[in-house]
Parts: C-alpha cells; sequence; structure tokens
C-alpha cells in the first residue's frame, strides 16, 4: 500500500509544478485600457535640433529626426521620412515647370483627399516670410490615397492627417506635402509650423 499512498501524494505536487510553469511561460496581458500604448506615445519626444536643407533652390529647416530620402519620381524635388508613435510618414516637396494651379486650386485638391475626422472643416492659413507667399492646410480623417502618371502610389490610411503649403514667389512655385499616420504626423506640428516660418530661397 505504501508506494500507492506515494504515487497519490505526487499527482497534486506534480500537476501545481506544471500550472506554474505554464503560468510563468505565458506573456503579461496588456492593460485592457491601453495605457501601455498611450505610454509608447508619450516617450516620444523630438530632440529640438535642427538642420537645413536646400531642396531645388527651397531651404528648409528640418528637424535632425528627419531623414532625407532619394527622390522617387522627376516631380518629386527632396523627400523626408519621418517616424513617430504611428509608424512612418513622408515629407515630400514637388515642384512642377509652369506650377500646378493656383494656391487655392491646391488647397482644394489636398482637402478632397481627405475625409475629415467628425465632419471637421479642414484649417487653412496665409503667411508671408521672406518674399514668399505660402498657402497651408491642415486636416485629419481618412487619406484616400492617390495615384499619379509616373509617382509612387500613397496607398491609403484610416487615421491620418496632412499637412500642406503651396509656396509663391520664387518662380515656379514649390509644393509641401506631408501624409502619414496621425500619431506620427501629430508629433511634428509644431517642426511644420516652425519650417514654414523660416523658409527661404537659397542665394
Amino acid at each position: 500500500m505504501k508506494p500507492v499512498i506515494l504515487a497519490a501524494m505526487r499527482t497534486p505536487v506534480l500537476v501545481l509544478a506544471i500550472a506554474t510553469c505554464l503560468a510563468c511561460g505565458k506573456p503579461a496581458k496588456e492593460p485592457a485600457d491601453g495605457s501601455a500604448e498611450k505610454t509608447t506615445k508619450s516617450e516620444f519626444a523630438p530632440s529640438g535640433k535642427t538642420r537645413a536643407e536646400t531642396v531645388d533652390g527651397l531651404v528648409l529647416t528640418v528637424p535632425e529626426e528627419w531623414q532625407r530620402a532619394p527622390s522617387r519620381s522627376s516631380m518629386r524635388k527632396g523627400e523626408f521620412v519621418l517616424t513617430g508613435a504611428g509608424g512612418e510618414a513622408r515629407l515630400v516637396v514637388y515642384r512642377f515647370e509652369g506650377g500646378a494651379g493656383s494656391a487655392a486650386q491646391n488647397i482644394e485638391r489636398w482637402s478632397s483627399q481627405m475625409e475629415p475626422k467628425g465632419g471637421d472643416a479642414p484649417k487653412t492659413s496665409d503667411l508671408e516670410v521672406n518674399g514668399l507667399r505660402i498657402s497651408s492646410i491642415d486636416v485629419a480623417g481618412r487619406f484616400a490615397g492617390q495615384k499619379m502618371p509616373g509617382m509612387p502610389e500613397q496607398p491609403p490610411i484610416d487615421d491620418a492627417r496632412l499637412l500642406a503649403a503651396s509656396i509663391e514667389g520664387a518662380g515656379d512655385p514649390y509644393y509641401l506635402k506631408l501624409v502619414g499616420p496621425a500619431a506620427t504626423v501629430d508629433g511634428w506640428v509644431p517642426a511644420w509650423t516652425e519650417m514654414l516660418s523660416k523658409l527661404a530661397v537659397a542665394k
């Protein structure tokens, strides 16, 4: 009888040991309130350091974190990759011989690429800096995507933010377009505003 009793005593101990090991191997669950995601977003903080970048004669003051990337078409004079809490966003500098319509027409075109969140109207503003006339737009919502002949496709983004500007006063206009996940673009709005306020033409 002794062996039988010993085996019976060992069984619950063995079950307890297995259960403990399984519990140790399970990954910790993320809080239901999304606090882990909030923490990640709050940790994103630009350094505040900037540098000058010249794109086809236009001088831009950009954050050190913005990485210059090869232009993917002849109409894209410059490209920058921005990282942040939502993933990758991209700023493109366009310039076309003879321009691409008036500032108002471009604002309307950019606006049509977005489905504003909550029905909010796009924010527009006009600024004059160093002899340059700048008309800009800021709109959040769903980016519908864009396909243009000879240019890379821009895929749709459900929760996006678009910042764009038409710049006149130095020959053919320049067009700046920054679009990407809202969580990323949101973190770079102050840098975008500062960049527009310091635009200049290379001497």
